[in-house]
């Protein structure tokens, strides 16, 4: 009888969630609440500064902080994106796709070496995430280093076991590449 219910108990592996880390989340969550809210009200960009709010309230929540990383990278704001990108890419758990964005926030910003390491750090957490390879490629393709972007192309062509949206990602690559750098095209097909 009654509403309240103990909460499972936790594993024998588990940490104890501290107060400042329950604290951290419950702001998170209110923040995103009104984020909602504003969204719902159109009023968007102050749902988006919500948003980033709640994010870095919870660096670990990955999915809001690559909605939210990619809505300011939308609007061509990279030093919004990048402060949240930064933290959350710091996290150990942090997947390849935070250093993929973090990339492509310093490439919108002129930081075309930052970039090119970001992209460099995805691939070797990951190096089956095409996206790394391509946006790494175009860095390199943009920036005129025609040598290192075929690279990083045929270093992509080396990875076994991927799947075939990897592969037709790279085959279009090549096409692209070859099509932008006429004097590779025989090495290219």
């Amino acid at each position: 009888c009654g509403c309240h219910t103990a909460p499972p108990s936790p594993g024998p592996d588990s940490k104890p969630i501290s107060d400042g880390v329950l604290k951290r989340r419950a702001e998170g969550h209110a923040h995103y609440a009104q984020a909602v809210l504003l969204e719902m009200s159109k009023q968007r960009e102050a749902a988006l500064d919500e948003y980033q709010k709640a994010a870095e309230l919870d660096p670990g929540n990955e999915e809001l902080v690559v909605d939210v990383a990619q809505r300011w990278l939308a609007q061509k704001n990279p030093e919004r994106a990048l402060d949240l990108l930064k933290f959350a890419a710091a996290q150990p758990d942090s997947t390849p796709m935070m250093q993929v964005l973090l990339g492509t926030a310093y490439w919108q910003m002129g930081k075309t070496n930052l970039a090119i390491e970001a992209n460099q750090r995805a691939i070797k957490k990951d190096p089956k995430l095409f996206v790394a390879h391509q946006n790494l490629h175009l860095n390199y393709f943009q920036s005129h280093r025609t040598n290192d972007a075929l690279a990083v192309l045929d270093s992509a062509a080396k990875q076994h076991g991927v799947e075939a949206d990897f592969l037709v990602g790279l085959g279009d690559s090549y096409v692209k590449f070859a099509a932008g750098v006429p004097l590779v095209k025989s090495t290219a097909y």
